[in-house]
Parts: structure tokens; sequence; C-alpha cells
């Protein structure tokens, strides 16, 4: 696989509609170059893709309060995927969300997940413009698969060893992982507006 990325940050707004129309406002430009200026410090932001998304929950609980936090048991599973050259990216999209789901949901309590989100990419106009303010000259992703276990619950048992080889061999049907990657770490909330 790809080497795995030192973190992610993830951004959400109501709408892209809304995230427009902020964009056009000074006050926005204006924190945007704040932004880019304090990120080019520290973010190799050539190759530290960037794109917009949303998000297909598979296994959601209610309420949305699971945090892969400092100090807990649960980590945050965060698997950056494109797909094979020779499926065409609808068909992929459409394979992940409604063959792989399932699987993943059939198996999820005997693999101890709590989460499980599939995010694909939107394809947006926006994506573009970002990124050439960024310089960004990595390929973006399909999507992520993003997923939060909890370790202290996490089952050793033959279901939990036969779920993970589900999810595994299911993935090889439409992922390129040569160009995919994956990653586990602790979230950092900065602004919670639940």
């Amino acid at each position: 696989m790809e080497p795995a990325y030192d973190g992610v940050a993830e951004l959400w707004w109501e709408s892209e509609q809304e995230l427009e129309q902020t964009l056009l406002t000074k006050p926005a430009q204006r924190a945007a170059a704040a932004l880019l200026e304090d990120e080019s410090r520290f973010i190799d932001l050539p190759h530290s893709p960037l794109w917009f998304a949303y998000e297909y929950p598979q296994i959601n609980p209610a309420p949305e309060d699971i945090v892969a936090k400092p100090k807990s048991n649960i980590i945050r599973i965060f698997f950056p995927l494109r797909h094979q050259p020779h499926i065409k990216e609808e068909d992929a999209r459409h394979y992940w969300l409604t063959h792989h789901g399932p699987i993943v949901r059939s198996h999820g309590a005997a693999s101890g997940t709590l989460c499980y989100r599939q995010v694909h990419r939107a394809n947006s106009a926006l994506d573009a413009g970002i990124q050439a303010v960024r310089g960004t000259v990595a390929e973006s992703y399909l999507g992520h698969a993003e997923a939060w276990v909890d370790r202290g619950l996490a089952p050793r048992t033959d279901e939990a060893r036969r779920a993970g080889e589900a999810f595994i061999e299911d993935e090889r049907n439409f992922i390129d992982m040569k160009r995919s990657t994956i990653f586990f770490g602790k979230e950092y909330t900065i602004i919670d507006k639940r």
C-alpha cells in the first residue's frame, strides 16, 4: 500500500452552496489565506490530497457521539482508497455502497465495529480551485472508509477473524490496494456544534 499519512483534517458544511457563498465573502477569504499560510509551515501541501465528499453511514450509533479520544480504548481507522483501474469510477462507488457496505454491516458486531462510514468523493467543482490554491499534485482518492473500534471490547474470536477475512476478500474486488493506504489514529475535535 501507499505510505500512511501523518493525519487527516475533516471539515463539514451544511451544503456545498453554503460553502460557495461563504467563500465569496472577504472575511472567509482572509481566514482561508491565514489558514493556508499556517498550513504551509508544517503540511506538505502538494502531496496532501484534498477533496470534497459525502458521508454514507453504514453502522451509525445514535446519538453520534463516538470519538477516538486520546487516552481511550477507541481507535479510528482511516482508509483512503482508490478503485481498480479496470473498473469505472461509478461502478466502483456503486459496488462499495451496495455490496461492500452490507458485508461490513453484517459483520459489525463480530468485528467490534462501533461505527462505520463510507465517505465518497463528491467530484465537486470546488475541488480544482482549492487544490490549485494549495498546489496539490497528489491524486485524490475515490473516498475513504472510516471506522471506530473499541480495542478493549474488540472480540478475538473465530467470528471476528472471519469478519476480517470477509472484509479483505471483498475489498480486493474493487480497491486498488497498491494505490490506497490505511492508518489508525486518535481524534482531536477543534469545533463541535452538536
